[in-house]
Order: C-alpha cells, then sequence, then structure tokens
C-alpha cells in the first residue's frame, strides 16, 4: 500500500478486496481540490445559460430538462471564474432530500451548476467511469449516509466528502470494470425506463379522465385561450367565481410553534415531516400563515405548475403562499383537492399568472378570487369521486406492481455495481456465465412482465 492509503484506517469492506488493489480518500483521486457552484441565487430568465442543480442529478446523467432555469452570460462568466464544467466531471447532490446522487458531465455543454452539487474531478490515472460507479456502489452511499449532517435539512460537507475511502484498482482493470458496468447498468436502465413510462402513460388517462370529469372536456381537447375554462360544464353545474366561496386567510402564526406544512404539484397540502425537500429553511416561522382543514393553499411563485390543493392539516406555511378559507359548504374537501390540481384549473391558474418572464410567473389572491369555478351539486361530486375510485382501482394496482418491480431493478443494479468495483466478480467472465439474464428474467416473470 502507498504511504497516503497507510494514514486512513481501512473501512471493513476493505479486507474483502483483491490484494492489489488501494484503499484511497476520494480527496485522493481527484486533479482539483473538491468544490461546488455558487451560493448566492442568481437571477433567472427565459433563455441564457443552462444552470442546474439537485434535481438535474438522474440516475448517473445529468437530465438539463431538469434544469433550474437560465442565466445570463455575465453570471456564468462569473461563477466560471470558480468552477467550469468539463468532461468527465462527477457532481454529488451535497445536501437535501436526493444527497449522494451523482452524475457525470458526458459531453461538452454550456452550462453551470448550483451549490447543492459538489465537484470531483479525477486525476489522469483513475478513469472517471470508474469513480462514478464507485460513487454509486452501496459502500460510498453507505459511508454518505453516516458522515451527513443534520440542520435544517441533510448535509455532506465537501471535506467529509472527500474522507470517504474507496477502492482503487488499476487503471486497466477500472476500464474493464467501467466497461462492463456501463453495459449492464444501461441494460437495466432500459427496463427500469419502461416501468416508469408505463406509470408515465396511467399517470396521463388518469389526467384526462379527471379532466373530463371536472369540466366536461379532455385535457387533450382542452381550450386554454378561452375566457371562461367551465363553459362545457354539464347545464346543471353553477359557474361562479372563486370569491363567491373562498375568502383569503390572513391569520399568523404568534410564535411559529404550529406543524409547518409544504405543497406539491405531485401531493398537494402536506406536512413537512413527510416530505423529503431540497430548500432551505427560514431560522424562525414567527409571522407565517396559519393553515386550517379544508383552507386552499396555493404556492404563489408555482401555482402555474400545480402547487397547490386542499388541506387536512393545521399548521403553518410561508407568508408568501396564498391561504383560503371557504366561507360555505358548497365544495366537499376531497372533490375541491381533485378539482384545484387537475389540469385543466391549473392551465385556467397559468393563464391567470402574471410575470416578465414565465419562470416568474405569480398567481396572486386578486386573480385567484376572480377564477370561476364549476359547482357541481354535492351529490354529483360525491358520485365524480365514486366513479373516479372505481375506473381507476385497476390501475392503482397495477401501479403498485409495476413500482414495486422497479424498486426490484433498482436494487439489484446497485448490488450489482457494488460488487464489480469491490472486485467481487469477474466482469470478463460474469456476463458470460448468464447470471445478470437469468436475475432480471426472474424479476421480470416475478413481477408479471
Amino acid at each position: 500500500m502507498s504511504t497516503d492509503s497507510s494514514r486512513f484506517a481501512k473501512p471493513a469492506w476493505a479486507s474483502g478486496l483483491p490484494s492489489d488493489w488501494q484503499v484511497l480518500p476520494i480527496k485522493k483521486i481527484v486533479s482539483t481540490p473538491i468544490t461546488d457552484g455558487p451560493h448566492e441565487t442568481p437571477d433567472f430568465l427565459d433563455e441564457g445559460v443552462i444552470f442546474i442543480s439537485a434535481e438535474a442529478i438522474q440516475d448517473g446523467k445529468i437530465d438539463f430538462a431538469r434544469r433550474r432555469g437560465f442565466i445570463s452570460e455575465a453570471d456564468n462568466r462569473r461563477y466560471s471564474r470558480k468552477y467550469s464544467p468539463e468532461t468527465g466531471d462527477i457532481y454529488v447532490v451535497k445536501s437535501g432530500a436526493t444527497t449522494g446522487k451523482s452524475a457525470m458531465v458526458g459531453e461538452n455543454a454550456d452550462f453551470n451548476i448550483w451549490s447543492p452539487l459538489a465537484v470531483i474531478r479525477s486525476k489522469s490515472s483513475m478513469d472517471s467511469r470508474f469513480v462514478l460507479h464507485t460513487i454509486r456502489s452501496q459502500i460510498v452511499q453507505y459511508a454518505i449516509a453516516i458522515n451527513w449532517s443534520w440542520g435544517t435539512q441533510q448535509n455532506i460537507g465537501m471535506g467529509a466528502l472527500g474522507r470517504i475511502q474507496v477502492p482503487i484498482p488499476d487503471l486497466a482493470t477500472q476500464r474493464q470494470i467501467a466497461n462492463f458496468l456501463d453495459r449492464e447498468t444501461a441494460r437495466i436502465g432500459l427496463l427500469i425506463e419502461k416501468r416508469e413510462k408505463f406509470a408515465s402513460l396511467v399517470a396521463e388517462a388518469r389526467d384526462s379522465l379527471v379532466a373530463t370529469m371536472i369540466c366536461g372536456e379532455s385535457s387533450e381537447k382542452l381550450d386554454t385561450t378561452r375566457n371562461d375554462w367551465t363553459d362545457a360544464r354539464p347545464e346543471n353545474w353553477k359557474s361562479e367565481r372563486a370569491k363567491i366561496y373562498f375568502r383569503e386567510r390572513i391569520e399568523k402564526s404568534v410564535d411559529g410553534s404550529e406543524e409547518l406544512l409544504t405543497v406539491s404539484h405531485i401531493t398537494g397540502v402536506t406536512t413537512r415531516a413527510e416530505k423529503d425537500v431540497n430548500m432551505f429553511l427560514a431560522e424562525s416561522n414567527k409571522g407565517y400563515k396559519i393553515v386550517h382543514p379544508g383552507d386552499i393553499v396555493i404556492n404563489t411563485m408555482w401555482g402555474w405548475m400545480g402547487a397547490m390543493g386542499v388541506s387536512s392539516h393545521h399548521g403553518i406555511i410561508s407568508p408568501s403562499y396564498g391561504v383560503y378559507r371557504p366561507t360555505s359548504d358548497a365544495f366537499d374537501r376531497d372533490y375541491l383537492d381533485l378539482m384545484l390540481r387537475s389540469k385543466p384549473f391549473v392551465a385556467e391558474v397559468t393563464r391567470r399568472s402574471k410575470g416578465i418572464h414565465s419562470s416568474r410567473l405569480r398567481i396572486y389572491p386578486d386573480a385567484f378570487l376572480d377564477m370561476r369555478l364549476p359547482v357541481p351539486p354535492r351529490d354529483e361530486q360525491f358520485a365524480i369521486l365514486a366513479e373516479l375510485r372505481r375506473r381507476t382501482e385497476r390501475e392503482n394496482a397495477l401501479l403498485a406492481k409495476n413500482e414495486q418491480a422497479s424498486a426490484l431493478l433498482k436494487e439489484y443494479r446497485s448490488a450489482l455495481i457494488t460488487a464489480a468495483v469491490t472486485g467481487q466478480i469477474d466482469v470478463t467472465t460474469y456476463t458470460k456465465s448468464g447470471t445478470p439474464d437469468r436475475r432480471l428474467d426472474a424479476i421480470q416473470e416475478e413481477m408479471g412482465a
């Protein structure tokens, strides 16, 4: 072993490595010190240089469609004085719900990164692909998990990341392992992608069904240019402005001790404790808005994305959110939540939002309260909910089985990566043995695929 490696106590997994492999901390295999992106919030634009953060790190790759936004050329030049992306750079999410996820820059692209991403730039004696696979292995993910700290969210510092130890074979072996894992993980990834596409199709079908039930036409046929989005409703339904049934709630917390709530376009209004999020928390929640069960809560900045819903909780929410209390029992709570999160309603919110850029759209109280709402009799609201449950029961069962299959595939992929980067399998013969095919076939068969 080298002098560098002997200075660090070996982790338990190192005892099973091939005898000619080394164990080194990550900071000893980088060509430049681990760094990150700017810690300031840039001025986002509708076009310009792509700017990414934690949400763009997906399954070892950068998904630029999940960019945070665009920044100006001037800001990009300024941020590039600290760090400028290069092919082969590896990003590790170092804060938030997805801490530990990683991806590699695969091609030259004009973009930059935000502070939740740590940058690992490998030495020329390392294969960057091998380093990426190693970071994705169970041994490194476990090390990240036991070394992160908790404040307002989970976080691992760049110093702690650099001290995590990794297995190091010679460069030729790294390349063999990287080639094997590139091939096998891509194959597993295609199966996972197939499962995700199925889930997406089911979700789209449900969205279309809900749109038809809520306003009388599917989301595919929705006319977003029409002044009244409720025109296609059944004749016996009312169409009234929201201000007839709701008032803005301005009650504020005295000491911020109530349960903190959050709003998502996926899950609606939930408690913060139920969610893993990548946003920083304020030091004090004093003065936050009070939310009662049955209140509508709308994220003013992300309403156009569908971040709204009806609360089932008593709690508090950021002062920048809109909170609206019902003034009558015209709406069933579950039906109202369904309507607020439907594609037609979100499209109407987007149409009424104001902002100089699409990323700056805001839905303010006057605009929301001026919106028309379809108001079916309560017995028809109950009937709609019952029919929706009946028609989606089978799809929900299929989605649960599909999600289980995806989890098994991801578990197998993680185990395969770990075995390869620690020398537990001979990658030159493993594929020929037929083991990967048998394992994947077993997963597919078990899940009825």
